[in-house]
This record gives C-alpha cells, sequence and structure tokens, in this order.
C-alpha cells in the first residue's frame, strides 16, 4: 500500500483507511533504534571483577543475567555490585 510502510502499526494501517495523516517515524522512536545490540550478558557463576571490566569497557550500567539456555534470569547494576562490597566490608 504506498504511503505505509514496515515500521507503522495495525492501528497506523486502519488511521490511513480512514484518511488521516501517517506520522513519519523518525530514529529513536522505537527500543530497537536506541538499544545495546547486541545484548551483554553473564551468566550467574561470572566473576563479579569480570562483570565490573565488561560494564566499564562498554561504558554500561547493567548487565543481564542469563542461564545456560540463554533465558534471562536478572539484571546486575552497579548499585548492586557497590552494596555487595559494601556488605563485604560490613562483614
Amino acid at each position: 500500500m504506498v504511503g505505509v510502510s514496515r515500521e507503522h502499526t495495525f492501528k497506523d494501517l486502519l488511521k490511513y483507511m480512514l484518511s488521516e495523516r501517517l506520522h513519519e517515524r523518525k530514529m529513536g522512536d522505537l527500543a530497537g533504534d536506541i538499544m545495546t545490540s547486541p545484548a551483554l550478558t553473564v551468566r550467574p557463576d561470572a566473576n563479579i571483577a569480570e562483570a565490573v571490566r565488561i560494564m566499564e569497557e562498554k561504558r554500561i550500567r547493567r548487565l543481564t543475567v542469563v542461564d545456560d539456555k540463554n533465558t534471562l534470569i536478572g539484571i546486575l547494576t552497579r548499585a548492586d555490585i557497590l552494596r555487595a562490597g559494601i556488605n563485604k566490608l560490613q562483614g
């Protein structure tokens, strides 16, 4: 259909059919436009020092934690690491 691109949703298509003007999709409108890709992951048994190295090297604040089947099981944040370090020091 002329004037409709793959980025438009079903709702957009209905609006177009009712003679409403379609908005032009801009870079940054979708999560996929701005996400970190490929997803950076660690396993739950990963060494914290390695996780910190990845986060610093890639300049990210969070790492997804996945199991052996690459299923998301959690998110490791800088705050998690700091909290664990403080707890370890307090001992």
